[in-house]
């Protein structure tokens, strides 16, 4: 389910063997699968924005889900904006939880990259949930404060 909100099958062959019924191989399907935008105009794809983090998690494809929702700011933005930022918080959680509890420890920079923008969620979200279009403004605030500290720890 993970590749079809993907969208890696939008405008691709899938080949298709029937087996029951009808018998037959048909290895140039056209499966007309949409593409799976997460916005179109000025609306949002719900079921992307909730199936897509759900069945990457479960599937343990951390590196994925990094990649295309942890990470994406069109997808965490759409996610704040549909839902809402402690829905956001409770998918990054639950992310987590699954990597403790696959032992994914071959992957500690996505483990790492997951919890910084969990933190990030944790920090703003009572100023994002007075305002969900305030996500921007919070990620950039928290970054540039870290850099801040970092600049000043380095000097110290």
């Amino acid at each position: 389910m993970a590749d079809y909100f993907e969208g890696i099958w939008y405008e691709r062959v899938k080949p298709l063997s029937l087996f029951k019924g009808k018998k037959g191989e048909y290895p140039n399907a056209d499966r007309g699968v949409r593409s799976q935008a997460i916005r179109l105009m000025h609306m949002y794809n719900h079921r992307k924005l909730s199936e897509l983090p759900f069945h990457l998690i479960n599937s343990l494809q951390f590196e994925k889900f990094r990649d295309l929702c942890g990470t994406k700011f069109e997808f965490l933005q759409g996610l704040v904006i549909v839902y809402s930022v402690f829905d956001a918080i409770r998918m990054f959680r639950h992310a987590l939880d699954k990597m403790d509890l696959a032992g994914e420890i071959e992957l500690p920079e996505v483990y790492r990259d997951l919890d910084n923008v969990l933190k990030i969620l944790l920090l703003s979200a009572e100023n994002i949930r007075r305002d969900r279009n305030n996500l921007a403004v919070e990620v950039s605030r928290i970054i540039s404060c870290n850099l801040i500290q970092c600049v000043a720890n380095y000097i110290s």
